[in-house]
């Protein structure tokens, strides 16, 4: 098949363009042709085997005007002839799109209470919303995530199929020796560790809270690439997470 993926970026610094760069090797690999399009590319991956590469413009003339010139230009993948278009993040024109963090307006609701004072954010939620409800298909990657669709965008659960990411086994593979040594560098002991790993740490629970009580290392590592192990979360972050996990959630319904 003439497959094409779109995103801003192809790097494999972050979540979604990571997956976005083991899919189009992935798919390389079963003998389709891939057209990427992006707007960033990292060099070294600017010669990856059996990748084509179109480039889509945008401006860099404040958060608005890239998003709005994103989604105008990822249009353009529409256009090439192919079978199937795959839509990462806020773009247009695809056939199917990944709904990597689920339905911003769910994230917003939860963490930015006052979202509707900034204009920025109308822009995020209608762009979101848009690139859900055009796609034929959305993946999401859990139940949750899947409800939050259909009860803030009104996705249709029939077009939603959920799965979860997968774990490269052979990266993250549990290490007997390097557990070690990262606890005894990190001073964790022997206790349970829970781990942030990108950026977004606010939204993913790390941030200060209130509560008592003494809960599990948390350890946060985003881009710090020169620094050898990621500086342990605040008390008051371990007692926020251990608030949150004894916090029952029912949970979402699956399509």
């Amino acid at each position: 098949m003439n497959l094409a993926l779109v995103h801003r970026r192809f790097t494999e610094h972050g979540g979604t363009e990571r997956f976005l760069v083991g899919l189009a090797r992935f798919l390389h690999g079963r003998g389709h042709a891939v057209h990427v399009y992006c707007d960033e590319i990292r060099p070294d991956l600017k010669d990856e085997p059996g990748l084509t590469f179109h480039r889509i413009r945008v401006m860099r003339l404040g958060m608005t005007v890239k998003l709005l010139s994103l989604w105008w230009s990822s249009g353009r993948a529409a256009k090439g002839g192919h079978d199937l278009v795959m839509g990462f993040g806020r773009t247009r024109g695809h056939t199917l799109w990944r709904a990597g963090g689920g339905a911003h307006a769910a994230y917003l609701q939860r963490c930015r209470p006052w979202w509707r004072l900034d204009p920025t954010a109308w822009i995020e939620r209608a762009l979101d919303r848009a690139a859900a409800l055009s796609a034929a298909r959305v993946i999401s990657p859990s139940a949750m995530a899947a409800q939050d669709l259909h009860e803030h965008y009104g996705l249709p659960l029939d077009r939603v199929r959920v799965v979860p990411n997968g774990v490269d086994t052979e990266r993250f593979r549990p290490d007997p020796q390097l557990r070690a040594q990262l606890r005894a560098a990190w001073g964790v002991g022997e206790g349970p560790v829970l781990g942030f790993l990108g950026t977004g740490f606010a939204r993913k629970g790390a941030g200060p809270g209130r509560g008592g009580g003494r809960g599990p290392g948390a350890s946060p590592g985003g881009h710090r690439p020169r620094q050898p192990a990621p500086a342990l979360a605040s008390a008051a972050a371990q007692r926020s997470l251990l608030g949150a996990l004894k916090r029952p959630r029912a949970p979402a319904p699956g399509p």
